[in-house]
């Protein structure tokens, strides 16, 4: 009986919960991405050694190796550091960064693309993180109910029990 209600409680709820945890992850999202295209800018980077190509790396993929470079911060400084530039550009050639308000390297500001991505893991995930809650409830609810079976069948016990064990 509980498992069946339960059961329907998570068919009404499920769809319900993937569709607001959609929407919340989707417009966590556009904030976020948002912040960082108002907070960082593209800057161009001077590599200052050439860039190696790609080594095999661990189960068989290639690492992109990084190569050093600096690049001039809205605020006039140079900056230096390691940057990821197509395998072999030479020295003094010049590649596409982003930097924040620092001039320090950052990652590129969330596309739209990943921010359908996040809304679609949320609304795919969220009905399976209630689906465990549910299950823990049944497991609990089971538990409990087990217990006040095995309580009833005791005291049921110590009643029939002394009348089976008397000799006549």
């Amino acid at each position: 009986m509980i498992a069946a209600g339960l059961a329907a409680a998570f068919l009404i709820a499920a769809p319900v919960t993937a569709i607001v945890a959609g929407n919340w992850a989707y417009a966590a999202s556009v904030r976020l991405q948002h912040t960082e295209q108002a907070r960082w800018h593209r800057a161009t980077a001077i590599l200052l050694t050439q860039a190696p190509h790609p080594s095999l790396a661990a189960y068989g993929g290639f690492a992109t190796p990084e190569t050093r470079a600096h690049w001039l911060a809205s605020d006039g400084r140079w900056h230096d550091g390691e940057v990821i530039a197509p395998a072999g550009a030479p020295a003094g050639s010049t590649v596409p960064i982003w930097v924040d308000q620092s001039g320090n390297l950052a990652a590129p500001p969330l596309q739209n693309r990943q921010v359908a991505g996040q809304a679609a893991l949320a609304s795919l995930l969220a009905p399976a993180a209630l689906a465990l809650v549910f299950g823990c409830v049944w497991m609990i609810a089971r538990r409990l109910m087990d217990r006040r079976r095995l309580a009833a069948w005791e005291s049921a016990w110590h009643i029939t029990g002394p009348r089976w064990n008397t000799r006549r």
